[in-house]
């Protein structure tokens, strides 16, 4: 993400025409806010728990490369899973069989849950 980009998703625009000095500091101080999350955007791996169910955790993560296909991943006791949210399927990793079968079916019941979070950290781009 570029910071631009990281600034008007922060509605930071909303402050860019300021006029007195007590709101350009304000503006001044959350620019630098934005550009100190930006520089850490690649160093913390912030993960978005949408769910805790039955000793499994669901998550997407936000700052992940190289994904092209939208997912989640569950994870249970220690072990983990990536369950596309294209076919519910697991795409890599294992959780004992139970769970395993648990989480792809509650993928499937959660679809639209998982893509908003999915869609609030990933632009599509064509």
């Amino acid at each position: 993400m570029e910071l631009e980009d990281l600034m008007r998703e922060r509605h930071i625009g909303e402050y860019l025409a300021q006029e007195t000095p007590e709101e350009w500091a304000i503006q001044d101080q959350l620019v630098g806010l934005v550009m100190w999350e930006f520089i850490f955007s690649d160093v913390f791996c912030y993960r978005d728990t949408v769910e805790r169910t039955h000793g499994i955790r669901f998550e997407i993560r936000p700052k992940e490369k190289g994904h092209n296909e939208p997912h989640c991943h569950a994870s249970y006791q220690g072990q983990e899973v990536s369950i596309s949210l294209v076919t519910c399927k697991v795409l890599e990793g294992k959780l004992v069989q139970p769970k395993q079968r648990f989480a792809e079916e509650w993928v499937k019941k959660n679809l639209s849950v998982l893509q908003a979070h999915w869609d609030k950290y990933h632009v599509l781009e064509v």
